[in-house]
């Protein structure tokens, strides 16, 4: 099984930037494990919108998977409340 190339999105970067960096730490690795296995116990597929969700401590990665170019991209990351706006 080949691994997944990890993208983030534009606004993710945004995110990511304006966060601590202890927060950062801690929210990076995880996207990291995506490329082994995009579908990581615990995910969860989204209702109301495209792409799935992990949850990272008090935070939330949003992504889709891109099978056929074997791509996961981060749309974006954000605190629970916040994070399905």
């Amino acid at each position: 099984m080949s691994n997944y190339q990890i993208r983030l999105s534009r606004k993710a970067e945004k995110i990511l930037d304006s966060l601590p960096n202890q927060v950062v730490l801690t929210i990076y690795e995880a996207p990291k494990k995506l490329s082994i296995n995009p579908k990581p116990f615990g995910y969860k597929k989204l209702k109301k919108h495209a792409g799935y969700r992990i949850r990272i401590g008090d935070y939330r990665a949003i992504y889709i998977i891109k099978e056929n170019e074997l791509i996961v991209l981060v749309l974006t990351i954000g605190r629970r409340k916040d994070v399905y706006e």
